[in-house]
């Protein structure tokens, strides 16, 4: 539906001079119970008051002012929080626009909107007044609490491992830390994590105890060996190497080591390239099924957009995947992400459903597998020789 009256309580037509004039009067008792802080309010007048301003016209001519570079959906909160909530597209003078246009002087802007609201968190990637951006995140932080509370869980529980996470969870240092960062309680603060009001970092330097990042990546009691696992080496001591992250489906090799056993690789890690040939085993995995999950290690690179890892997170709790550990990195000049994770797979066949789901995400460029060392071989590299 269109909405062809943007009528607010006491709003007049333009025509006076003195409705312009006086506008940044009304625009600060607006603002004043729209932010949490005094700190906030200074940044709002300072942001939306003191700039180049923009006049644009509803199709029924009410002007309606707002900062340089504002969209539409700027234009939509400024008109009613409702409008802003419901906004689906924009006719800018006649035409149909991105939401992200920026508007100039003289625009006639026409909001169109649906039955229900369906604000998108990546709309905080463009709008710039104070109010709309305060009222997203109040809308996602009070209809979607649940689903940010799962996603919050997972990011911290991602960076500081699972053992850490059920260590200050239990202890009630993570209660502690919530209370500190004046937040009522755990769920608060996660939900605050998983819709953007807080970030990882901010919660980790409050943690007592330091996280050691130097822990194997085959690090869950579900990854741990069995003599299931591996045919060839009953009763050998082993472990499957962190430079390729082996996972059943994949064929496999044994390099024979110094003190720590057998070494399991994929028959093209890179890191075979240098081991003699009378240290390799031949080696397969259990026919049967190990019901077991081992870590495969993964990058994936991103469009650097705000609510991209939320994304990331959604689609592999829908996949019913965990992560093993995580590390997030970002290239401003590229404006690219970069999230190199472990994830549980059971097998080949489940690591590859998971790396197209994640490909599937609109903002994701590319899903693959990675090493500790870099590949240089060639798809058509024969296979090292092994030892009978």
């Amino acid at each position: 539906a269109a909405h062809w009256k943007y009528k607010e309580k006491g709003s007049q037509k333009a025509n006076a001079d003195t409705d312009i004039q006086f506008s940044w009067m009304r625009k600060l008792a607006e603002m004043e119970k729209d932010v949490s802080s005094a700190s906030e309010y200074v940044e709002s007048v300072k942001l939306d008051l003191f700039s180049d301003q923009v006049f644009a016209f509803t199709p029924m001519g009410d002007v309606i002012d707002l900062p340089k570079d504002a969209t539409p959906v700027d234009f939509a909160f400024r008109i009613h929080t409702d409008v802003g909530f419901r906004i689906t597209g924009a006719l800018v003078n006649g035409r149909i626009c991105p939401l992200s246009t920026k508007l100039h002087n003289g625009d006639i802007v026409e909001i169109m909107t649906s039955k229900t609201p369906a604000p998108r968190l990546d709309w905080l990637n463009f709008v710039v007044t104070k109010l709309a951006q305060s009222k997203i995140k109040q809308w996602y932080k009070k209809n979607k609490r649940e689903e940010h509370i799962t996603i919050g869980h997972n990011m911290l529980e991602a960076e500081i491992g699972k053992a850490k996470f059920d260590e200050i969870l239990k202890s009630q240092e993570l209660k502690q830390i919530a209370e500190a960062m004046n937040y009522s309680c755990v769920d608060d603060l996660l939900a605050a994590l998983g819709y953007g009001e807080t970030t990882v970092n901010k919660i980790t330097n409050r943690i007592k105890k330091s996280v050691d990042t130097d822990q194997p990546i085959i690090s869950h009691s579900k990854t741990k060996k069995s003599k299931n696992d591996i045919v060839g080496l009953e009763g050998m001591l082993y472990y499957f190497a962190k430079c390729c992250t082996p996972v059943p489906g994949e064929p496999i090799i044994g390099v024979v080591t110094r003190s720590k056993g057998v070494s399991i690789h994929r028959v093209d890690c890179a890191s075979l390239d240098n081991v003699p040939e009378e240290r390799l085993i031949d080696i397969k995995w259990a026919d049967k099924g190990l019901n077991k999950t081992y870590v495969a290690s993964i990058r994936i690179d991103v469009q650097d957009k705000i609510g991209i890892l939320k994304d990331v997170m959604i689609e592999l709790t829908e996949c019913n995947t965990n992560i093993a550990y995580a590390n997030i990195k970002s290239n401003p000049a590229k404006k690219i992400g970069i999230i190199e994770m472990g994830i549980e797979v059971d097998n080949i066949n489940r690591l590859k459903t998971v790396i197209t789901k994640l490909q599937s995400i609109p903002e994701v460029i590319s899903v693959k597998r990675i090493q500790g060392t870099s590949n240089t071989k060639t798809p058509n590299a024969p296979m090292p020789k092994k030892k009978k």
